[in-house]
Protein backbone atom coordinates (compact mmCIF):
# COMPACT_ATOMS: atom_id res chain seq x y z
CA UNK A 1 0.00 0.00 0.00
CA UNK A 2 0.97 3.77 -0.99
CA UNK A 3 0.11 5.00 2.70
CA UNK A 4 0.85 2.05 5.36
CA UNK A 5 4.51 2.34 6.43
CA UNK A 6 6.09 -1.87 7.20
CA UNK A 7 6.95 -2.22 10.50
CA UNK A 8 9.35 -4.55 11.32
CA UNK A 9 10.94 -2.86 14.36
CA UNK A 10 7.41 -2.92 16.17
CA UNK A 11 7.27 -6.21 14.95
CA UNK A 12 10.69 -7.57 16.74
CA UNK A 13 10.06 -5.84 19.52
CA UNK A 14 6.47 -7.74 20.06
CA UNK A 15 8.28 -10.35 19.26
CA UNK A 16 11.13 -9.79 22.27
CA UNK A 17 8.32 -9.17 24.28
CA UNK A 18 6.40 -12.12 23.73
CA UNK A 19 9.98 -14.29 24.20
CA UNK A 20 10.30 -12.56 27.90
CA UNK A 21 7.47 -14.31 28.97
CA UNK A 22 4.70 -11.47 28.15
CA UNK A 23 1.16 -12.05 27.26
CA UNK A 24 0.19 -9.00 24.46
CA UNK A 25 -3.33 -8.30 23.28
CA UNK A 26 -4.58 -6.25 20.41
CA UNK A 27 -7.87 -4.55 21.39
CA UNK A 28 -9.20 -2.43 18.86
CA UNK A 29 -12.51 -0.34 18.06
CA UNK A 30 -12.07 -1.23 14.03
CA UNK A 31 -14.10 -4.14 12.98
CA UNK A 32 -12.02 -7.37 11.74
CA UNK A 33 -11.58 -6.62 8.07
CA UNK A 34 -10.54 -3.53 8.28
CA UNK A 35 -8.14 -4.95 11.14
CA UNK A 36 -7.04 -7.37 8.39
CA UNK A 37 -6.24 -5.15 5.95
CA UNK A 38 -4.25 -2.67 8.93
CA UNK A 39 -2.33 -5.40 10.05
CA UNK A 40 -1.09 -7.67 6.97
CA UNK A 41 0.03 -4.14 5.70
CA UNK A 42 2.23 -3.15 8.75
CA UNK A 43 2.98 -6.67 10.03
CA UNK A 44 2.97 -8.97 7.45
CA UNK A 45 0.64 -12.21 7.02
CA UNK A 46 1.17 -13.89 10.17
CA UNK A 47 0.63 -10.74 12.38
CA UNK A 48 -2.22 -12.30 14.23
CA UNK A 49 1.18 -14.51 16.02
CA UNK A 50 2.08 -11.73 17.48
CA UNK A 51 -0.76 -11.64 19.79
CA UNK A 52 -2.37 -13.95 22.68
CA UNK A 53 -5.36 -12.84 22.01
CA UNK A 54 -7.37 -10.34 19.70
CA UNK A 55 -10.72 -8.06 20.41
CA UNK A 56 -12.24 -6.29 17.37
CA UNK A 57 -14.48 -3.70 17.38
CA UNK A 58 -14.10 -3.57 21.08
CA UNK A 59 -16.42 -0.01 21.74
CA UNK A 60 -13.73 1.87 23.72
CA UNK A 61 -15.81 5.11 23.69
CA UNK A 62 -19.25 3.39 24.47
CA UNK A 63 -18.54 0.31 26.54
CA UNK A 64 -14.95 -1.05 26.68
CA UNK A 65 -13.65 1.07 29.74
CA UNK A 66 -17.16 2.40 30.76
CA UNK A 67 -18.16 1.42 34.37
CA UNK A 68 -21.83 0.14 33.31
CA UNK A 69 -24.34 -1.34 35.24
CA UNK A 70 -24.92 -4.17 32.95
CA UNK A 71 -21.13 -5.12 31.04
CA UNK A 72 -21.09 -5.91 27.84
CA UNK A 73 -20.14 -9.77 27.03
CA UNK A 74 -17.39 -10.35 24.73
CA UNK A 75 -18.75 -12.43 21.62
CA UNK A 76 -17.23 -14.62 19.38
CA UNK A 77 -16.89 -14.16 15.92
CA UNK A 78 -19.73 -16.32 14.32
CA UNK A 79 -17.31 -16.94 11.04
CA UNK A 80 -13.28 -18.24 10.46
CA UNK A 81 -11.70 -14.56 9.80
CA UNK A 82 -8.34 -16.63 9.22
CA UNK A 83 -7.35 -16.30 5.73
CA UNK A 84 -9.23 -13.07 4.72
CA UNK A 85 -7.71 -11.21 1.91
CA UNK A 86 -7.07 -8.00 2.25
CA UNK A 87 -9.59 -5.22 1.90
CA UNK A 88 -12.64 -8.33 1.79
CA UNK A 89 -14.99 -8.94 4.32
CA UNK A 90 -16.81 -12.11 3.52
CA UNK A 91 -15.04 -14.79 5.10
CA UNK A 92 -13.45 -18.05 2.95
CA UNK A 93 -15.97 -20.04 4.29
CA UNK A 94 -18.84 -17.82 3.52
CA UNK A 95 -20.40 -15.18 5.93
CA UNK A 96 -19.90 -11.65 6.84
CA UNK A 97 -16.41 -11.11 9.25
CA UNK A 98 -18.03 -8.74 11.32
CA UNK A 99 -20.81 -10.84 12.87
CA UNK A 100 -21.48 -11.65 16.43
CA UNK A 101 -21.32 -15.10 17.31
CA UNK A 102 -21.94 -16.53 20.61
CA UNK A 103 -21.58 -14.89 24.25
CA UNK A 104 -18.41 -16.24 25.47
CA UNK A 105 -17.90 -16.96 28.87
CA UNK A 106 -14.70 -17.16 29.54
CA UNK A 107 -11.89 -15.92 27.26
CA UNK A 108 -9.33 -18.28 25.82
CA UNK A 109 -5.72 -17.61 25.13
CA UNK A 110 -5.19 -17.46 21.12
CA UNK A 111 -8.89 -16.48 21.00
CA UNK A 112 -10.56 -13.34 18.78
CA UNK A 113 -13.49 -11.72 20.23
CA UNK A 114 -16.03 -8.65 19.78
CA UNK A 115 -16.81 -6.22 21.92
CA UNK A 116 -16.67 -7.11 25.71
CA UNK A 117 -15.89 -5.22 28.81
CA UNK A 118 -12.22 -4.25 30.24
CA UNK A 119 -13.75 -6.17 33.90
CA UNK A 120 -14.15 -9.35 32.17
CA UNK A 121 -9.89 -9.81 30.85
CA UNK A 122 -9.01 -10.38 33.97
CA UNK A 123 -9.06 -14.10 34.01
CA UNK A 124 -7.56 -13.84 30.22
CA UNK A 125 -4.58 -11.68 31.47
CA UNK A 126 -3.92 -14.59 34.00
CA UNK A 127 -2.92 -11.92 36.95
CA UNK A 128 -3.53 -9.01 38.55
CA UNK A 129 -4.75 -6.31 36.70
CA UNK A 130 -3.33 -3.80 38.04
CA UNK A 131 0.28 -5.05 36.42
CA UNK A 132 -1.12 -4.82 33.31
CA UNK A 133 0.00 -2.26 30.63
CA UNK A 134 -2.41 -0.46 28.03
CA UNK A 135 -0.86 1.28 25.34
CA UNK A 136 -3.08 3.47 23.29
CA UNK A 137 -3.12 6.17 20.77
CA UNK A 138 -6.15 7.92 21.32
CA UNK A 139 -6.45 10.21 24.18
CA UNK A 140 -10.10 10.18 25.24
CA UNK A 141 -10.65 6.91 24.40
CA UNK A 142 -7.59 4.71 25.12
CA UNK A 143 -5.62 6.63 27.65
CA UNK A 144 -8.22 8.39 30.13
CA UNK A 145 -10.85 6.03 30.21
CA UNK A 146 -8.21 3.12 31.20
CA UNK A 147 -6.83 6.21 33.86
CA UNK A 148 -10.37 6.84 35.02
CA UNK A 149 -12.21 3.10 34.92
CA UNK A 150 -9.50 0.41 35.44
CA UNK A 151 -6.27 -0.47 37.73
CA UNK A 152 -4.24 -1.08 34.03
CA UNK A 153 -0.89 1.98 33.23
CA UNK A 154 -1.63 3.62 30.61
CA UNK A 155 0.95 4.38 28.07
CA UNK A 156 -0.06 6.91 25.20
CA UNK A 157 1.24 6.62 21.58
CA UNK A 158 0.74 9.89 20.48
CA UNK A 159 2.31 10.67 17.14
CA UNK A 160 1.58 14.56 17.20
CA UNK A 161 3.71 14.66 20.38
CA UNK A 162 6.33 13.81 18.44
CA UNK A 163 9.70 15.74 18.98
CA UNK A 164 10.79 18.22 15.99
CA UNK A 165 14.72 17.03 15.91
CA UNK A 166 14.83 13.37 14.97
CA UNK A 167 17.68 12.95 18.28
CA UNK A 168 15.02 13.67 20.15
CA UNK A 169 12.35 11.41 18.72
CA UNK A 170 12.10 8.75 21.81
CA UNK A 171 9.03 6.73 20.30
CA UNK A 172 9.72 7.20 16.59
CA UNK A 173 12.70 4.54 16.45
CA UNK A 174 10.66 1.61 18.11
CA UNK A 175 6.81 2.34 18.13
CA UNK A 176 6.31 5.07 15.45
CA UNK A 177 3.21 6.18 13.35
CA UNK A 178 1.26 3.79 11.60
CA UNK A 179 0.26 6.44 8.89
CA UNK A 180 2.77 8.99 8.10
CA UNK A 181 4.43 11.51 5.74
CA UNK A 182 8.55 11.46 5.94
CA UNK A 183 10.74 9.37 7.21
CA UNK A 184 14.39 8.50 6.89
CA UNK A 185 13.90 4.62 7.05
CA UNK A 186 14.14 3.04 3.93
CA UNK A 187 12.81 -0.44 5.97
CA UNK A 188 9.71 1.47 7.41
CA UNK A 189 8.26 3.27 4.22
CA UNK A 190 4.74 2.69 2.46
CA UNK A 191 5.24 -0.66 0.39
CA UNK A 192 8.62 -1.26 1.71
Amino acid sequence: STFLWKRPRVTSWLQAEKAKGRNLFLVTNSQVDFSEFIMQESFGADWRALFDGIVFFARKGKGFFELPAVKTPFFRLKNDTRGLACGESVCPGGGAANELGEAAPTLEMGGEYLQGHHSLMSGWLGHDPSNTTYFGDHLMADVKAVRDCTSWQAVAVVSELRAREPSEDALGATWGDFFSCDSNDAAEQPGG
